[in-house]
């Protein structure tokens, strides 16, 4: 039996809209589940939200960084809030109501970096 299936997380880089027609480099990008919002890796202070299919961002999640690799970003609670990795051992969770920081979880030493996050269920049956 087949299945449909739609791809919500992708990898790629993007050319965003601006006015001085240079290419603005950007990393992961993250699509919401209702589709209404994109965040992406903008490479150099953090990660820019987007009311998709806009072609400003909203916002701007700043996210130290050290080093000029990819980070990753993965929408939470029905995209109520987001979790933005680093490269310093870190993971940022962020309100999409306030834009405000939740939380900062500590993963691993300052020299650990955190290129690849994701969410799951797991559902338990007591017997």
């Amino acid at each position: 039996m087949e299945k449909d299936f739609e791809v919500k997380h992708v990898s790629v880089v993007v050319i965003s809209g601006n006015t001085s027609n240079k290419l603005t480099p950007s990393g992961s990008a993250a699509l919401s589940d209702d589709e209404s919002f994109l965040l992406v890796d903008n490479l150099v202070k953090g990660f820019d939200l987007y009311h998709y299919p806009q072609t400003s961002p909203t916002e701007t999640f700043t996210i130290a960084r050290d080093k000029a690799y990819i980070h990753e970003a993965i929408f939470l609670e029905d995209a109520n809030s987001v979790a933005c990795s680093s490269d310093h051992g870190k993971l940022y969770l962020y309100s999409l109501e306030t834009t405000k920081q939740l939380q900062t979880l500590k993963h691993g030493p300052k020299t650990s970096m955190v290129q690849v996050i994701d969410v799951g269920v797991s559902l338990f049956h007591n017997e």
